[in-house]
């Protein structure tokens, strides 16, 4: 049976990934900090690869939150980039030869301006956070990896992924679960930050279908990302249209991130759908519905 160690398993993208793999038969262990395994710690991340000596490792164990690497970027550099190294170091040091994929993402790129009318693999990266500057140089690991010690790894860098069960701290959850509160009378109106920001969002159960296509794939950087690339305000609006009732808004300053209204370039999957064949089969429309719905079923 195929084995697979995730890396993150018990989180949101992770726990999608576990029951897709699973899905077509392979048998998936998790390495997860809400189980008491530290990335930051090489002899818990040795172990666990020596023990399983796993087909495949997919690698999502992250500080993700951008907001939290501007507060606590020492934090975020020791899980995201002395993590990384941990796990590509047990790997070689055990002498396992599982195919890895590093999660990475579209903030390795930044929101300056490029060069070209799309954001493709070959793109300037000039990350403008800590994570993405975290998560480029965890990339950079995993290509000196690959090519010093014959490596099979791979990087996706994957656009904002969304589906139910994404954590409040990000912004489309966030407005799905202010809009339930609202239906519920326990507030009053949503808040909101910049509304003119701009972002690619794909289904995370797309994503997860793109992890294990991506994973066999010679070692290199794969861009994974949808024709959706929309304002913010696209998001709530769709959210709002199917909210039960009227729900009005407000714009909270304290909301706004500094970043929001920069430049948003959009992104090309094509180098990826080429090898592949993989395209987004969920509508963001039909996602965010039931990202509405989850939090409906929340107490």
């Amino acid at each position: 049976m195929t084995t697979a160690l995730i890396t993150g398993g018990a989180g949101f993208v992770g726990g999608y990934l576990r029951e897709h793999l699973r899905a077509q038969g392979w048998e998936t262990a998790s390495f997860d900090l809400r189980d008491g395994h530290d990335v930051r710690s090489y002899e818990q991340v040795r172990f666990a690869v020596d023990a399983l000596q796993p087909d495949y490792v997919f690698h999502l164990a992250a500080q993700a939150y951008v907001a939290e690497s501007g507060m606590d970027p020492e934090r975020t550099l020791a899980v995201n980039v002395t993590g990384t190294h941990n796990l590509l170091l047990a790997l070689r040091n055990t002498g396992c030869r599982a195919r890895v994929l590093l999660a990475g993402t579209s903030e390795e790129y930044g929101y300056e301006h490029q060069p070209g009318p799309e954001v493709t693999e070959d793109s300037p990266t000039r990350p403008t956070t800590a994570y993405g500057t975290s998560k480029l140089a965890a990339t950079h690991l995993g290509l000196v990896y690959a090519q010093a010690y014959g490596m099979p790894i791979v990087v996706t860098r994957a656009f904002n992924h969304t589906g139910p069960g994404r954590p409040p701290q990000y912004a489309d959850s966030a407005f799905a679960r202010r809009v339930v509160a609202v239906e519920r009378g326990q507030a009053a109106v949503v808040a909101h930050g910049n509304l003119e920001a701009v972002r690619n969002y794909t289904d995370v159960r797309d994503i997860v279908r793109a992890y294990r296509l991506a994973i066999d794939l010679p070692s290199g950087i794969y861009n994974l990302c949808s024709d959706y690339t929309v304002p913010m305000a696209w998001i709530l609006n769709t959210l709002l249209g199917a909210a039960e009732g009227t729900v009005p808004t407000r714009q909270d300053d304290a909301l706004w991130r500094p970043s929001g209204s920069a430049v948003f370039h959009p992104p090309s999957a094509v180098r990826f759908h080429a090898l592949t064949g993989w395209k987004p089969q969920i509508p963001l429309e039909q996602t965010l519905a039931e990202v509405l719905d989850y939090w409906r079923g929340q107490p």
